[in-house]
């Protein structure tokens, strides 16, 4: 074999077990939900919450009613945005080598959102209003 061919085939096969190395099925079957529950979380679910007393579809809910939703709209979306963390933070650990989990402008925009929500949360109930 020609030393040029022998060398394209090193760096095919490294490049190759490098890929797998880095990223194997249960990790990639594991961060897949990472993007999957944070778009529902966030535009979805928090999206129809805040439209639960004046969307359209709401019209003939009484007020209670109303809450209802906004209250079980909001909660479906902190538990799909615990997994979404929980995936990542899993894929991270997986992965071999180990990737830093806090490591990227993305990480730390997420995380400063998600500690943003729960200070939002924490402001509303413990308002004397909420009830009303």
């Amino acid at each position: 074999m020609a030393p040029q061919a022998r060398a394209a085939e090193a760096r095919a096969t490294y490049g190759v077990a490098t890929a797998a190395r880095l990223v194997s099925a249960s990790v990639l079957a594991i961060v897949v939900w990472h993007p999957i529950l944070m778009v529902l979380a966030f535009p979805v679910l928090m999206g129809e919450a805040l439209l639960a007393y004046r969307a359209p579809w709401s019209a003939s809910f009484t007020r209670p009613q109303r809450k209802v939703v906004h209250w079980v709209s909001h909660t479906l979306a902190i538990v799909c945005i615990a997994g979404g963390l929980s995936a990542v933070w899993r894929s991270h650990d997986l992965a071999k080598p180990p990737i830093p989990n806090l490591y990227s402008p993305h990480s730390f925009l997420g995380l400063s959102a998600v500690s943003l929500l729960a200070l939002q949360v924490c402001g509303c109930t413990s308002s004397r209003d909420w009830r009303a």
